[in-house]
């Protein structure tokens, strides 16, 4: 069993978000879009000292659209279960139609 000392060496900070922009109220995006409206979960890594963000999930809608049927992306969980430094992400997807 690793102590909490060597995973901390081991470990990078990977920033995991969930960013929705949509109008409307509620928990649920509406079903039309305004120009700009996204919902994306974007991952952020570094490999061999370069950075890179990488789209786990993304909408993105530039122009408005009266029935679009938007996703909106949740982020649910990310963790290493067994220690090999994986880190699954599990997201959802809210739709209204």
């Amino acid at each position: 069993m690793k102590s909490y000392r060597d995973l901390a060496r081991k470990a990078a900070c990977i920033p995991v978000i969930a960013a929705p922009r949509f109008g409307g109220e509620g928990n649920f995006p509406p079903p039309s879009v305004a120009g700009g409206d996204y919902s994306l979960v974007p991952v952020r890594t570094t490999t061999g000292g370069t950075r890179r963000n990488i789209q786990v999930a993304a909408e993105y809608y530039p122009k408005a659209q009266e029935f679009a049927a938007p996703n909106q992306h949740t982020l649910v969980a990310v963790a290493d279960l067994n220690e090999d430094f994986i880190y699954p992400v599990s997201i959802q997807n809210w739709k209204r139609c």
